[in-house]
């Protein structure tokens, strides 16, 4: 219902903007407009669009905050509005106004909210009703499935009510557990099962009694009831877990990194479109870089830059030529000045930089074609920065997650350390940062704060 609630209101946003540009001030200028009824693919278009984002990038499971709910909707209307352009842009779409496109946007987002709060109101009041709250029975009676019935408690409006619990002992049955009691034991859960109106079932046990509830998961296989598992394992520091099958078999994933495999597509589109054009733009200042280091120093324009990607994958990928050519065999004479602890190797007034290396470093132009990296497919525009092949043997275990993602040009390092970072391991940090929070919003906000410190070289040595 929510999806619905949310395309109808992007649909009045959409009409509600189309007879807002008659009171807009003479100095926006709109463009000529078709009839109301011309636009009502656009509409349906643009409606699904919106609300399909607004369900991808939905937590159903977290109750939201109004401050979440406005990053929510920030996140969708910047993609909608980058996916309605470039395909404007594709299709040769002239018949919509790019003012108008820019002030649905905003309208939209205030509508959303609007529609959004008043659903949730209504979603809520719906779920406080006995009629609408989902049954709940819990199998066990530790830390979790205490925290389990508190918090269902005390928010009534997540529609779930705790019935009761199944224990381990037959002698807990009618001790009071956080505000119910205990129902029975293990065994007695079929019969519970046919007594009680039950909508779900959760497994809130150690690991270790797993074993003893193969009944319980069967049964509720038989009648049909849901079964949630929550476990003190899955609580544990590893990574979030999904189920997936494996060689038919059933699994669960303790996966690294993020699987979102719709928001990974549109990365990989990210990273060919603009590689694509940058390579085109930055034709002619490639050609300009390229005289100016033949003409301060022998050797060649590039550097053959021999590092580590993927899953540990070594590649070359290419940069333009800082150095002297001699540099990497007088590298190892120059380790007691490195400053930076760790196995990377980082001088900030290194002799084997060029006079022209030096400003390219400056500006991190030298770092530009890497983009040939990035059109095929080795590199990523955002992602953390690939070690060369001769730092890895000596990562630590934990810095080899780092190498868990393809790696790319610019990465939170740029924005919030760059050069002025001089341990390996506040790097690393930063690498993981952002692997565990990843998203392709914040690959957008990493590429548009990159680009004023690149400019105004902040942190540059």
């Amino acid at each position: 219902m929510r999806v619905v609630a949310d395309a109808l209101a992007v649909a009045v946003a959409f009409v509600a903007t189309y007879y807002l540009r008659h009171y807009l001030p003479d100095f926006i200028t709109v463009g000529e407009t078709l009839p109301l009824h011309e636009y009502w693919a656009v509409i349906v278009g643009v409606a699904g669009l919106w609300a399909w984002l607004l369900f991808r990038f939905e937590d159903h499971e977290a109750p939201d905050s109004s401050g979440r709910e406005w990053r929510r909707l920030a996140k969708v209307s910047a993609l909608g509005l980058l996916i309605v352009l470039a395909v404007g842009y594709a299709f040769r779409i002239l018949f919509i106004p790019r003012t108008l496109i820019f002030l649905f946007v905003g309208v939209a987002c205030g509508v959303l909210l609007v529609e959004r709060a008043l659903f949730d109101r209504w979603l809520e009041r719906r779920l406080r009703s006995d009629a609408r709250r989902r049954s709940v029975l819990v199998v066990g009676t530790g830390s979790l499935a205490r925290a389990l019935a508190s918090r269902c408690s005390a928010n009534p409006g997540w529609g779930l009510h705790v019935l009761g619990f199944l224990s381990a002992e037959a002698g807990d049955v009618g001790r009071p557990v956080a505000g119910s009691r205990v129902l029975g034991a293990y065994d007695d859960f079929p019969r519970l099962a046919r007594e009680l109106i039950l909508d779900q079932v959760v497994v809130a046990v150690p690991l270790e009694e797993f074993a003893v509830l193969r009944g319980v998961f069967v049964e509720c296989d038989k009648i049909g009831l849901t079964v949630l598992v929550l476990s003190d394992w899955l609580a544990s520091e590893t990574s979030p877990p999904r189920l997936a099958q494996v060689a038919d078999l059933p699994a669960v994933i303790l996966a690294p990194t993020s699987e979102h495999e719709w928001q990974l597509f549109f990365k990989r589109v990210l990273d060919v479109v603009v590689s694509s054009i940058g390579l085109v733009v930055l034709a002619p200042l490639f050609l300009a870089i390229a005289v100016a280091i033949k003409c301060s120093s022998a050797g060649p324009v590039f550097y053959l830059w021999r590092v580590v990607g993927f899953n540990r994958r070594p590649f070359v990928s290419y940069k333009f030529r800082t150095m002297y050519v001699d540099a990497d065999r007088v590298k190892d004479s120059l380790a007691p000045f490195n400053e930076m602890k760790g196995p990377v190797f980082k001088m900030k007034n290194d002799s084997r930089v060029t006079p022209v290396g030096r400003w390219l470093r400056k500006f991190s132009l030298d770092e530009l074609p890497q983009l040939y990296s990035v059109l095929t497919g080795t590199m990523s525009l955002v992602g953390p920065r690939p070690p060369l092949v001769t730092e890895v043997p000596r990562f630590e275990s934990w810095h080899r997650r780092k190498l868990s993602i393809k790696p790319g040009i610019t990465c939170l390092w740029q924005i919030k350390g760059r050069n002025s970072i001089v341990d390996f391991d506040e790097w690393v940090k930063l690498d993981l940062e952002y692997i565990d929070n990843w998203s392709l919003w914040l690959d957008v906000k990493i590429l548009l704060r990159t680009i004023p410190a690149v400019l105004f070289a902040r942190g540059a040595s």
